[in-house]
């Protein structure tokens, strides 16, 4: 196994798992990322955070090969301003795998369960979990590759 150091694990744990509610520095980092950018169930707009947590998380590297593992919770809500005002949640798991040597090479997919809702969204929320799936897992592939190519040229 290769020595990538501390800074390495700890930048791609960071980088995966977007500040509405998050208490510690990964949970943080996550939201920065603003994971719910672009969401949307019907006409619900469900772009802002409300609330990142992390439960567990796990980094595997192998040679210039690294997994990372994220188990945790991800709520989103509408923004202030938005014409319908709902939030939703659930627990996720994130599963990214890449490579230093080919950062572009790397993906994320994104697993929701527990998918919570009030009112009329719920019965959306659940044809919709496919599609928010997608997104999400697109949006964690970007970043992880964005945070790749930054530790790459830094090395």
């Amino acid at each position: 196994m290769r020595k990538i150091g501390i800074f390495g694990i700890c930048l791609f744990t960071l980088l995966t798992v977007g500040i509405a509610q998050a208490d510690t520095v990964i949970e943080r980092k996550i939201h920065d990322t603003r994971p719910c950018k672009g969401l949307e169930i019907g006409v619900a707009d469900l772009s802002r955070e409300r609330r990142v947590r992390v439960r567990s998380a796990a980094v595997t590297l192998t040679d210039d090969q690294f997994e990372v593992s994220v188990d945790g919770a991800l709520a989103c809500q509408s923004p202030t301003a938005a014409l319908v005002q709902t939030h939703v949640g659930a627990d996720v798991t994130l599963a990214i795998t890449g490579s230093f040597a080919d950062c572009a090479s790397a993906s994320a997919r994104v697993t929701l369960r527990n998918l919570e809702s009030p009112g009329l969204i719920r019965d959306l929320l659940q044809r919709a979990k496919p599609d928010l799936e997608a997104r999400l897992s697109e949006h964690a592939t970007e970043e992880v590759s964005a945070r790749c190519y930054e530790f790459v040229q830094t090395r």
